[in-house]
């Protein structure tokens, strides 16, 4: 080589950096100034940003770049070629496992990757394929891989195409092991992803946990060592290294990914700490302004300008303050609105609370029992001097203001209550309810005026245990007697709120005729109560009170209300009992045993604790011998396949002595007995007088 072309290699420039590449050098002019000409001198200057960099020496730059975090070096030794060429070598392993070694709780860089490809596998977003600029959200810790859910599915790969990869492993001699090894948890488990993404293409597509470019490479490899002479032995020794390379793989992977989960929620706890100094540091600006807490709307406009920016700078702030502005007096007037709303409703509520506290003074009531017996809230919100006051924008209504129209809604609620009351005393003693007065159409002079004293008056005949109400037949049966007050506030729900007119009661309930006030008061002498002035209060607060007529192995503990309404039941029975013997022509005996017209014995009795307690026991050990009464026997009916099935069956009597459909439900033989006895007055004959049938059980026992 002559000195021409050895001069020619020294007087070759170096390479520009790359981020000055573009940048074209002006001519100096003469008398710049000092400034100017170091920043052309810089433009000139080869070395780029980084040329004192290069002049350090190592050990002094091996420290400095301990002090990064792994990702920043990783920047670092793509920044330029002369850096690249002092980090991307293996004798700079050193530096990059100190900056490891500087992250808690950091796993070991595994033997299948170098220390720089561990640092993007973990710290980047990148995506593995050359030329992807998608921000990658898919990671398989096996095959140590990061995808964008477009490469994803491009490069991986599920069971069925490993499958046509080799021809059908499942089913080719001596492919069982590779097939094997691939379906293993320790490959198929170990992939964390956006959940949102479809890891499989539709629904009924299995899905794709392999890498393909593996894939093909482990078969092949498998192919051609089935092609060797000695390819057991080979073959053998290939798939234990497959199985050891599966099992450091997992515990790598399973390892990394721990760490990967951790690694996030402290990173997001930092990410929120940094959101919440710029929070509070654009709420103390804002707080300058004048500016409340309550003024900072929750709409997305508003805070995601601060939450975007790393630092909040004073110029990022200037620049965004007056659309935040904006956002603030946006939010400031939909909150005094919504105030507005907020203290009218209050004003609503005070005024429903002082009403019903009014009506419960003038009825002696609970508030939660005279709403039906009152005026609607609304009629009572329509008064001019209750509409100036709730129009009035004030926090709340104090009593002192409502004692300013008090009296006017006394007098509206005596006059409604007056006439209900009116209705139902009338409906108590004669059968018939008066018709209504309308209050808004009275004759000129004519008094409707209902005063406190006429109310009590009113309300203590309703109090009185004959004055009670009993369901209709066609309603729903409550299975027992109401009285006032709560008679109402029974039916009110199925037969809506009630002006003043109470005649859609009427389709529900009805008051006690004749009969039912004599059984009443036939069971208060029973009793050793008033027959007459007994009130509705002294019956509720009796206990352990218990049908004196039905037999004492199937009597029931009930209410008052509720046994009356056993009498009446059963009366009903046989009155119906009656009409059919009367069209079937029905021969057989019934009576009723329970008649309170024409016989005087005992109704209804009080039990002390102790034969309450003693005839549960009694009752309960009837119900035991009837559940193994040999009357069961199952011989005859059903034969040997009922007697293998009897867990799920059960033999029950129905009487045939009543009309039919009019007899008792299926029950069991000692249960028949009494019916027989206490409704045929006979002695049971089990042969003719009931028949057996063969009952389902609907929840049979699993044991």
């Amino acid at each position: 080589m002559d000195s021409s072309q050895i001069n020619r290699k020294r007087s070759k420039k170096p390479r520009i950096d790359e981020g000055y590449a573009c940048v074209t050098a002006p001519t100096p002019n003469i008398g710049a100034d000092t400034a100017s000409a170091q920043q052309l001198a810089r433009y000139h200057d080869t070395d780029g940003k980084l040329r004192n960099m290069m002049k350090i020496p190592i050990d002094i730059f091996a420290e400095v770049c301990s002090y990064l975090e792994p990702l920043d070096i990783r920047h670092l030794a793509l920044a330029s070629k002369g850096i690249r060429s002092i980090l991307m070598t293996r004798k700079a392993r050193y530096i990059w496992n100190a900056v490891l070694s500087s992250i808690p709780g950091l796993p070991k860089c595994p033997s299948d990757l170098n220390e720089p490809r561990y640092v993007r596998f973990l710290f980047s977003t990148e995506c593995d394929t050359t030329g992807c600029d998608e921000i990658a959200t898919l990671i398989n810790w096996f095959y140590r891989l990061r995808f964008c859910e477009k490469c994803f599915d491009r490069r991986m790969i599920n069971e069925s195409s490993i499958e046509l990869i080799w021809g059908n492993p499942r089913y080719q001699s001596g492919s069982n092991e590779l097939a094997e090894y691939f379906n293993r948890f320790p490959v198929t488990g170990l992939i964390t992803g956006d959940e949102r993404h479809s890891i499989q293409s539709h629904l009924y597509e299995k899905p794709k946990h392999f890498y393909e470019k593996d894939v093909k490479n482990t078969i092949e490899t498998y192919k051609a060592l089935l092609q060797e002479q000695d390819h057991e032995l080979r073959v053998r020794a290939y798939m234990r290294r497959l199985h050891g390379q599966r099992n450091y793989r997992a515990v790598t992977g399973s390892a990394m990914r721990l760490w990967h989960f951790r690694h996030l929620y402290s990173q997001q706890k930092e990410v929120d700490a940094r959101q919440t100094a710029r929070l509070d540091c654009v709420m103390e600006k804002l707080a300058e302004d004048g500016w409340g807490l309550v003024d900072f709307p929750r709409c997305k406009e508003f805070w995601s300008p601060i939450l975007l920016y790393y630092h909040f700078t004073p110029e990022i702030w200037e620049a965004h303050k007056p659309s935040l502005i904006h956002l603030l007096l946006l939010e400031q007037e939909s909150r005094l609105e919504m105030e507005i709303i907020a203290r009218k409703d209050q004003r609503h509520d005070d005024v429903e609370i002082l009403y019903l506290q009014t009506a419960s003074e003038i009825l002696s009531l609970p508030r939660h029992l005279v709403k039906p017996y009152i005026p609607s809230q609304d009629l009572i919100n329509s008064l001019p001097k209750v509409q100036e006051m709730l129009e009035a924008d004030t926090e709340t209504i104090a009593e002192e203001q409502w004692m300013g129209v008090v009296e006017e809604v006394r007098t509206v609620i005596r006059r409604h209550c007056g006439n209900i009351l009116r209705q139902l005393v009338a409906l108590v003693e004669t059968g018939e309810p008066t018709p209504p007065v309308e209050l808004e159409n009275a004759v000129e002079g004519e008094e409707i005026e209902t005063t406190t004293e006429d109310i009590d008056a009113m309300v203590a005949k309703l109090a009185l245990v004959t004055a009670s109400f009993v369901c209709k037949p066609s309603a729903y049966a409550c299975g027992t007697v109401h009285w006032f007050p709560v008679m109402l506030l029974h039916w009110v729900p199925s037969c809506g709120d009630f002006a003043v007119d109470i005649s859609p009661l009427l389709k529900y309930c009805e008051p006690l005729d004749d009969e039912g006030k004599r059984l009443v008061r036939r069971m208060l002498g029973d009793l050793g109560l008033d027959p007459v002035n007994a009130t509705e209060a002294e019956v509720t607060s009796l206990k352990n009170l218990i049908c004196a007529r039905c037999d004492h192995n199937i009597a029931n503990y009930a209410s008052f209300g509720q046994i009356v309404h056993h009498y009446i039941l059963a009366q009903t029975w046989f009155s119906a009992v009656q009409r059919a013997k009367q069209i079937s022509s029905h021969s057989q005996y019934v009576t009723n045993d329970h008649d309170w017209l024409l016989d005087n014995t005992p109704l209804v009795r009080q039990d002390s604790d102790e034969e309450k307690a003693s005839l549960d026991l009694l009752q309960a050990e009837f119900l035991l011998q009837a559940a193994t009464d040999p009357a069961y026997d199952i011989e005859g009916v059903g034969g040997e396949e009922l007697r293998q099935n009897l867990a799920y069956r059960e033999i029950k009597r129905s009487c045939n002595l009543c009309p039919n459909g009019l007899g008792p439900r299926p029950c069991s033989t000692s249960m028949i007995k009494i019916h027989i006895l206490a409704k045929h007055g006979k002695e049971p004959d089990l042969d003719t007088d009931t028949n057996r049938q063969l009952l389902w059980g609907q929840h049979p026992c699993p044991t």
